[in-house]
């Protein structure tokens, strides 16, 4: 088998055992906050595409204003990786902060027993 293939299969797996670990009221609570995960979709897949057809079509950002050439590729890679980076932080520490607040639980390694 490819290491590719097989990357997927673990990956796969990996989700696959920790949804099933999940309980029925962590499933519901997860599906109730439904308009977290449609920020976080929307600027995903729709807020910075939009963005980086803004910015490379009025070149905002000089020299990097159209795909011409690898370096330019490469260089708005690493532009909206980073700004994506750091709205997805923003989410997170709202997130956790409402969580904070209303008593809830954390990632994974925060959890005390109750």
């Amino acid at each position: 088998m490819h290491a590719e293939l097989l990357t997927k299969i673990g990956i796969a797996l990996i989700f696959f055992l920790h949804g099933v670990a999940l309980s029925f009221g962590a499933l519901k609570a997860g599906t109730l906050r439904w308009p977290l995960h449609l920020v976080v979709q929307l600027s995903t897949f729709l807020l910075f595409p939009l963005l980086g057809l803004l910015l490379m079509r009025g070149a905002f950002v000089p020299g990097v204003s159209a795909l011409d050439s690898d370096a330019q590729i490469i260089s708005w890679a690493i532009v909206f990786g980073y700004a994506q980076q750091l709205f997805t932080r923003l989410v997170d520490d709202q997130a956790t902060s409402v969580l904070e607040q209303v008593g809830g639980r954390g990632a994974a390694g925060d959890r005390t027993p109750a």
